[in-house]
């Protein structure tokens, strides 16, 4: 089996871990009446599975995180040079780098680090402490609303049929999708509000994410964007089945590397 086969394999037990965290974060808020983290959420996912499938998605995510960025690095799913594709790129390796910062937690939670060593509110602080630490955090707010923008279009358009081999695009997918992408979209507009409040005022205990806007978000309204997210967990594990994956010639920039430095 080739490199190229061995990393889309892997790529699509990254949208099985996407996939799982969706729904663990939508069954801690319907069934158990829990505003819940992405940490919390693996933790979750951990203790009632088990460890080993916390590795297994540690494992996917940072395939996944490595395939977003292979996207924007190189154009393998957006391929060219236009305003758009290269402004999809950009999504693609923010969503990167998201993915592989959540395989670092799995991997933590899985070695027995407690959940909720990382929240929003700790991370918005390392981040105000930086130089110019605010314009930085709204920016990450401003990119988060853009990306909200972008799941809209999605869910209104259904583009992301496009994503998928045409024996997949079923009106029940589709409704998957659409229902999904509108309730992530809901998700990154509230964490982009939570954000960019902390980096007016700067005060970092004001941004949050799922946990606080679960919290915050009053019945039914967060039984309704809880069912949308489990709704979206289930339309990632139809993507890791049915998803063209396109991957980087993995040998060929291997070898382009290894003329760069000899």
């Amino acid at each position: 089996m080739s490199k190229e086969a061995v990393f889309a394999i892997l790529t699509r037990v990254g949208f099985v871990a996407r996939g799982l965290l969706y729904i663990a974060i939508a069954v801690l808020v319907i069934f158990l009446g829990k505003a819940a983290s992405a940490e919390g959420a693996l933790a979750f996912i951990g203790d009632g599975i088990g460890q080993w499938m916390l590795v297994v998605i540690a494992i996917g995510f940072a395939a996944y995180g490595l395939w977003r960025l292979a996207d924007a690095a190189f154009g393998t799913e957006h391929p060219g040079d236009g305003n758009k594709a290269l402004v999809k790129r950009a999504g693609a390796g923010a969503s990167g780098l998201v993915h592989l910062f959540l395989a670092y937690t799995t991997a933590d939670i899985a070695n027995g680090t407690s959940a909720e060593s990382g929240g929003a509110d700790r991370q918005a602080q390392m981040v105000l402490e930086l130089p110019g630490g605010q314009l930085l955090l709204a920016a990450v707010a401003l990119g988060l609303a853009i990306a909200a923008i972008v799941q809209f279009a999605r869910a209104s358009k259904c583009s992301f049929l496009s994503d998928l081999v045409p024996e997949a695009r079923r009106s029940a997918v589709k409704w998957l999708g659409r229902v999904g992408y509108f309730a992530r979209g809901i998700v990154f507009v509230v964490v982009a509000y939570f954000l960019m409040t902390a980096a007016i005022d700067h005060e970092s205990w004001k941004a949050g994410g799922t946990e606080q806007l679960f919290t915050w978000l009053s019945r039914p309204l967060s039984l309704v964007v809880a069912a949308g997210l489990f709704l979206f967990g289930l339309y990632g594990l139809v993507e890791a089945w049915y998803r063209n994956i396109h991957t980087p010639d993995i040998d060929g920039l291997a070898a382009e590397a290894r003329s760069h430095v000899t």
